[in-house]
């Protein structure tokens, strides 16, 4: 038996078990206090999770308003905007970017994201992929403010990644939205090529058949549209339940039914657009809140109304407008402030305008025309250097123009357009690259120039109408096989030949029509301008 320690303590034995008992105790602290850590470190992640997606949708929700509130010329596809979120709401870099979008300082965002593309990737990040992304980035915010910036930024996405399909569908439709054709083609062949799955090749079809529209080449669209429809059909026998499969398959019969304006089958176009309005109907039922599929509904109204005006049907054009009109209203009444439903509503009365000129009541139309100029007004009230609404106030103005004419009144109708021509060129000057502006800018021209010619003032009526050919003149330079500026041309050369009595202006629109007839462009409905313009050349 051992000596026992003095002072009656404990043995060696007993030291050792204390010591392994604090050894024990303090493993248990040490796993204690990892456990804790690490269920720490999974509430910071959940928390920064939950934040990031927050953020995500906050940001998806602010360019959703900014859409609604300031119409881009080119607006961002869906999956281009949650990639954007993503990109802004995780990337360390972007803090500041994040920031701004949160608070609706766009001109802040585009600010700290040009800086971050300027400056690059960082070190040990995936550099072409994070570089590239960063510029699609900026190219989406400035897609709201210059349609050229945001081709810069875009095509430096593109080269450092040449294959990313996102990339190709904003740039076809950016390069069309300035006038580029032959640029918006190679871009939508590229992404047919990059697609990655079903549903992207229906988008790639869709760009190609929006190219060929633009060229004239209305049987090639046809068919790009058609093959579209068919594999989103496909993909609608899949999943059924699928709302944004089903809402793809609407917007394929709404480019059908354009087409069919265009080579004026109006009976083929209605029953396109009937198709697309049944499908509004089926989301709208599907889910009575969701207010995207509510503002689908008076577009397809619209097309219907507009396939009754050409067809002559003004009474079932009416109700399909005024069916418009009663969403629109509906849901502004949900939401005084919201500026993008207010915009929509100010079209619908356009819209109603327009049968009441076709009606011959003019002090309807003149009514219609001036709720919506009061829309316009108060909009840019709300935002004097929002591009999309300064527009709509200049469309406006050229309709009560328009009913200023019809009633005799020409001084008023003058002061109309003066209106709307200074706007036309506040916006080219905002923006020269635009081509929609340019175009704007010609019909501001060739309205005065008519009222000049009403009032007997030929001179002024000849110097109008040259302004406004000069324009067409570039647009038509700028890309030749667009048949939108071509037949432009033909109307200017009209004007001045009736203006100065020159029928050499009418040799040079025959010119331009028999050149698009003999390469195929020339639509069905303007078949007729061929023998006519014959007819006054030789005249």
């Amino acid at each position: 038996m051992g000596r026992p320690c003095a002072g009656g303590g404990a043995g060696l034995g007993d030291h050792a078990a204390g010591a392994e008992l604090t050894d024990r105790q303090a493993g248990d602290s040490d796993a204690r206090r990892a456990n804790e850590a690490a269920e720490a470190e999974a509430r910071i992640k959940a928390a920064v999770a939950r934040d990031v997606a927050a953020a995500k949708a906050e940001i998806i929700a602010a360019l959703q308003e900014r859409e609604a509130a300031h119409p881009s010329p080119v607006p961002a596809p869906a999956e281009s905007v949650a990639r954007f979120a993503a990109s802004v709401a995780e990337d360390p870099a972007l803090a500041v970017a994040r920031d701004r979008l949160l608070a609706q300082d766009f001109t802040g965002a585009t600010i700290a994201v040009s800086a971050a593309a300027e400056k690059g990737p960082q070190a040990g990040s995936e550099s072409a992929s994070r570089e590239a992304q960063l510029w699609r980035d900026l190219g989406l915010l400035e897609s709201g403010r210059s349609v050229a910036a945001a081709i810069g930024a875009f095509e430096k996405a593109r080269d450092l990644d040449p294959l990313d399909f996102g990339t190709l569908v904003f740039l076809r439709r950016l390069y069309q939205a300035a006038g580029n054709l032959e640029k918006a083609r190679r871009a939508a062949e590229a992404g047919f090529a990059a697609a990655p799955d079903d549903r992207s090749r229906s988008v790639a079809f869709n760009e190609l058949g929006d190219v060929n529209a633009s060229e004239g080449n209305l049987a090639a669209a046809r068919k790009a549209f058609e093959d579209g429809l068919a594999i989103r059909k496909e993909l609608r026998g899949r999943d059924p339940d699928n709302t944004g499969w089903l809402r793809d398959l609407s917007v394929s019969y709404d480019r059908l039914g354009d087409v069919n304006v265009s080579e004026g089958n109006f009976p083929a176009a209605r029953q396109a657009f009937e198709d697309a309005l049944a499908i509004a109907q089926e989301l709208r039922a599907r889910d009575p809140d969701n207010t995207g599929w509510q503002r689908d509904l008076p577009v397809s109204f619209n097309k219907l109304g507009d396939v009754n005006v050409r067809e002559g049907n003004l009474p079932a054009a009416r109700k399909a407008f005024e069916n418009g009109l009663a969403i629109r209203k509906e849901l502004r009444g949900r939401d005084p402030n919201n500026t993008g439903w207010l915009r929509d509503l100010s079209v619908s009365y356009d819209r109603l305008g327009d049968v009441n000129v076709s009606e011959g009541n003019l002090a309807a139309a003149r009514q219609a025309y001036e709720d919506g100029l009061a829309i316009a007004q108060e909009l840019r009230g709300h935002d004097p250097n929002n591009a999309g609404w300064l527009r709509d106030l200049s469309v406006s103005f050229n309709k009560l123009g328009d009913v200023n004419v019809s009633e005799g009144n020409f001084p008023a109708a003058r002061e109309a357009y003066e209106n709307g021509l200074a706007i036309a060129q506040e916006l080219r000057a905002r923006d020269p690259d635009n081509t929609g502006w340019l175009r704007d800018l010609s019909v501001s021209y060739e309205r005065l120039g008519d009222v000049n010619v009403k009032e007997g003032n030929l001179p002024a009526a000849r110097k109008s109408y040259e302004d406004g050919l000069t324009i067409r003149k570039e647009l038509r330079a700028r890309d030749p096989n667009n048949t939108g500026s071509a037949r432009d041309m033909i109307v200017s050369h009209v004007k001045m030949a009736e203006a100065m009595g020159d029928p050499a202006h009418y040799r040079l629109a025959l010119e331009i029509a028999v050149d698009m007839r003999a390469r195929g462009i020339l639509a069905p409905a303007d078949a007729w301008m061929v023998d006519e313009l014959t007819k006054r050349a030789a005249g």
